[in-house]
């Protein structure tokens, strides 16, 4: 039976990890929506389990919020690598959640300052759409070489 408490089933290191990620400061402009994500991550861990898509789909959510609305870069790390995570497992991968979940990661180590974990991370993702032949006009193949173009650029 699959655990209904713990968003991270089998890593030790990340114990509960709803509470790592659920804590809202009651002074965010951004608190009832916070709550509200938070609240779906919840019902959804309840209802469908820690392992299916629709929890590392809404930790992508609760990642972007965490970066664009409220400035938390730490806490947006930790929601996309558990999205990353969950995205990972041989019953859930799917290409395109992959590339936009290490797109976002990618993102979020740009904002931290290092580029060079971003670039890793870009190229991941492109080398994921490359293996599994997207096309190049697709808009995921496209978003990802602007944000390695992005990165190169700033590095000269």
């Amino acid at each position: 039976e699959k655990s209904k408490s713990s968003l991270v089933q089998g890593k030790p290191q990340d114990e509960k990890m709803i509470d790592q990620i659920d804590q809202v400061d009651a002074d965010s402009p951004v608190t009832a929506i916070l709550e509200e994500v938070i609240m779906d991550l919840k019902d959804y861990e309840l209802s469908l389990g820690d392992r299916h898509p629709k929890i590392a789909e809404t930790l992508n959510s609760l990642g972007l919020i965490r970066l664009h609305m409220e400035g938390n870069v730490e806490l947006a790390q930790k929601c996309h690598e558990q999205a990353l995570r969950i995205f990972r497992l041989p019953e859930n991968r799917c290409t395109i959640s992959i590339v936009i979940t290490l797109n976002d990661l990618g993102y979020v180590h740009e904002r931290k300052g290092d580029s060079d974990r971003a670039l890793q991370l870009y190229n991941e993702a492109m080398q994921l759409l490359v293996d599994d032949r997207v096309e190049e006009n697709h808009p995921r193949v496209i978003a990802t070489q602007r944000s390695i173009d992005r990165l190169v650029r700033r590095s000269r």
